[in-house]
């Protein structure tokens, strides 16, 4: 599982900075990141272990969360501001 965090543009006099963070969950704890982007490909949270590399995922994200996810066992799950998309 990879965590996948995007600086998006930023103009400070005549710079742009532009920064795209690739980093497998284990190596993201303990750090924070404005919008955070998980990419949950055929991932089923069967082990703690699992559940607990999820959460360490999804608790990295400051402002903005992005799920993308082929499977159901995150249905049932209820936030502020939480919109769902499907594909079908």
């Amino acid at each position: 599982m990879y965590l996948l965090s995007i600086v998006l543009p930023v103009y400070q006099r005549y710079d742009l900075f532009r920064i795209i963070d690739i980093q497998e969950i284990y190596k993201a704890k303990g750090k924070e990141f404005d919008h955070v982007f998980i990419m949950l490909e055929r991932f089923i949270p069967t082990t703690d272990e699992a559940k607990r590399q999820l959460y360490v995922a999804m608790t990295r994200a400051k402002r903005n969360l992005t799920i993308h996810v082929n499977a159901d066992f995150l249905d049932s799950m209820t936030a502020e501001n939480l919109e769902k998309v499907t594909n079908g």
